[in-house]
């Protein structure tokens, strides 16, 4: 960026005293110096143009945690952010974070915080009477409570995570990724003696979509999703604490290998008619994992079809498992029952195994992150695949040639598992550009900063988040908002998901919802 260049700065303003709407206010400033940061745009506004700008902020490194703000969609510090790395098209939306009620502009309501941590009683805890001032000081072994200066003391309670997080919403079931760290800090103390299982699940810890958005923003890096949401949960469900939904949704996992108690015969049903067999070494290059709801879900069967079909086109050779497969363990995990979790993967390892599989593409990203990189810890290691980066790569070399035209403006909707899991964002996008007609634009959240459909974290069975802020009908007001008349998706449960948000929001005939494989299908000759 040019130092000389002048920064378009549109800023949220609210004073609730004086002001009966929310409204934005354009300012420019210079830009400065190469590491100029969110923060010295701020402060030159207050202290140059507007002295009436309200915001918080103390230390300048990354300390104190006030100066959590929004800026171009994203939940960030503004003293840590450099202005280059997050300017679009040179300029910046200023943004209070999200979910939380307005104080004055930038500045935000924390109250919420304490009156969650009075009612779950979120502190300290020690019962047993052995404290006392005579044992001051109290010792410790120091590697029982290294964990804790390292890791659950290092949270500056920001609030970042909280903003970010789609399952935190004004309605605070959820009592956030914020303070299910300083939950977990307890947990883990080895001289704490507070409920935390049950304290978590009050919390509405079963919400959490595992999306991990809260891991991309926090400033520290503490990588909050798996290592603190899932220990929570796990906590949990190890001490009886679930809703009743997360059971039965485990319950039909380990009786049936399925989240809906279908019975294994029926899962391969879609298979019928199109000329697909079961794996079989001599035969087959390719497994095909197609999880759950690509097996059972009559909406994702469409989409499971138009793989089978896009890799019979290119002359792919590959098999299924069909009845003996059973779930791939992703959401299993993610809602912290690791035991069931290890089951199920070894029951898969097994038939992988029997069978001499080596290559395997997967139709879900659920399927593709957890056998990509949990399955090799049980033993499994395999040459795994998503179904949109094996299409991408026959498309470059002509063996799958898009030709016929697909009129209309399509937004790709990133999700979790493969893209802030994953590190892929690309693939999809390039067969999108590959298909002529389509004109390919972009929603406001994308790639690592995408918001979750509102499925991860088993929700897209258990249903937990309320139907009124779900995250779902969100992303779709976002895609609608770009012009688009396609939202397209590469995973089942998005493929689900935003389905059921299109008829909620009463968008049927303005929208329509596709899998890639869908869109990639029809743009072939016959």
């Amino acid at each position: 960026m040019d130092k000389q260049n002048n920064l378009k700065v549109k800023v949220y303003r609210f004073d609730p005293s004086v002001d009966k709407e929310p409204y934005y206010k354009d300012y420019e400033v210079p830009f400065q110096y190469d590491k100029m940061k969110i923060l010295d745009v701020l402060r030159f506004i207050q202290e140059k143009l507007d002295g009436s700008l309200s915001f918080t902020w103390d230390c300048r490194l990354w300390n104190c945690g006030l100066c959590g703000i929004t800026v171009n969609k994203k939940s960030c510090s503004a003293c840590l952010v450099d202005v280059k790395n997050i300017i679009k098209n040179n300029s910046l939306l200023i943004e209070p974070m999200s979910n939380y009620s307005i104080i004055k502009d930038l500045v935000i309501d924390r109250t919420v915080e304490i009156k969650q941590m009075q009612k779950l009683g979120i502190k300290y805890d020690r019962n047993n009477g052995e404290f006392s001032l005579d044992n001051i000081p109290e010792v410790m072994d120091p590697e029982k409570v290294a964990f804790l200066r390292d890791w659950y003391l290092a949270c500056i309670d920001c609030l970042v995570c909280n903003s970010a997080c789609p399952a935190f919403s004004s309605d605070y079931g959820f009592i956030g990724p914020h303070l299910s760290v300083r939950l977990a800090k307890y947990l883990n103390h080895p001289k704490d003696e507070g409920d935390r299982p049950n304290q978590g699940y009050a919390g509405g810890i079963f919400q959490c979509l595992g999306c991990r958005r809260c891991d991309m923003v926090c400033p520290l890096s503490l990588e909050v999703s798996s290592n603190t949401m899932e220990q929570l949960k796990t906590e949990a469900i190890e001490n009886g604490h679930a809703p009743p939904e997360v059971k039965n949704f485990l319950k039909n996992v380990f009786k049936y290998g399925n989240p809906w108690g279908m019975p294994s015969h029926d899962r391969a049903q879609w298979a019928n008619d199109l000329g697909v067999s079961s794996f079989n070494t001599q035969k087959h290059n390719y497994l095909m994992f197609v999880g759950c709801t690509g097996s059972y879900d009559p909406r994702a069967q469409e989409t499971t079809k138009s793989l089978a079909k896009l890799l019979m086109k290119a002359e792919l050779t590959f098999g299924i498992l069909g009845e003996k497969e059973v779930n791939d363990g992703n959401e299993v995990s993610r809602v912290g029952e690791k035991g069931l979790f290890e089951h199920l993967a070894e029951q898969n390892i097994e038939n992988f195994s029997s069978l001499q599989v080596e290559k395997i593409v997967t139709l879900s990203p659920h399927s593709f992150n957890t056998i990509k990189n949990e399955y090799p810890n049980l033993g499994g290691q395999y040459e795994v695949i998503h179904y949109t980066q094996l299409l991408r790569d026959l498309i470059y070399k002509n063996i799958l040639k898009p030709t016929k035209k697909i009129k209309g403006k399509v937004a790709f909707h990133d999700p979790c598992f493969l893209g802030r899991y994953n590190n892929e964002y690309d693939a999809p996008r390039e067969i999108l550009k590959a298909i002529p007609g389509l004109e390919p634009v972009e929603m406001e959240r994308i790639k690592e900063n995408s918001f979750c459909c509102g499925g991860g974290g088993a929700n897209s069975v258990t249903d937990l988040i309320s139907r009124k802020n779900r995250p779902s009908t969100s992303r779709i007001k976002e895609a609608y908002a770009t012009g688009a008349n396609i939202l397209a998706v590469s995973c089942p449960i998005c493929l689900t998901m935003f389905e059921d948000a299109v008829k909620d929001e009463g968008l049927e005939n303005i929208i329509v919802v596709k899998d890639i494989a869908e869109l990639l299908l029809e743009s072939l000759a016959d």
